[in-house]
């Protein structure tokens, strides 16, 4: 992530993901098991303008990764 952040030709987008009660189950689950072992969720890319997309658990009452500081943009809404 350092590497990317600091990178001319990266950008660095944090989405925010938002499930309903019907997906609650299957998103806390992936969530969970992310967390638990530490890693990172990896979506292949499909087109040229996304090269790389990673998927990293935020926990609700965890510390935002120092790297993904600060927060620039229109902003996210987070809850600490």
């Amino acid at each position: 992530m350092k590497k990317l952040k600091y990178s001319s030709r990266t950008e660095i987008g944090i989405i925010k993901f938002v499930s309903s009660r019907d997906e609650r189950v299957g998103y806390d689950a992936f969530f969970n098991y992310l967390d638990s072992r530490g890693r990172y969720g990896v979506v292949g890319s499909t087109g040229k303008l996304l090269k790389d997309f990673y998927i990293l658990p935020l926990p609700k009452n965890g510390d935002v990764p120092e790297v993904l500081l600060p927060f620039d943009g229109p902003g996210i809404q987070f809850y600490f």
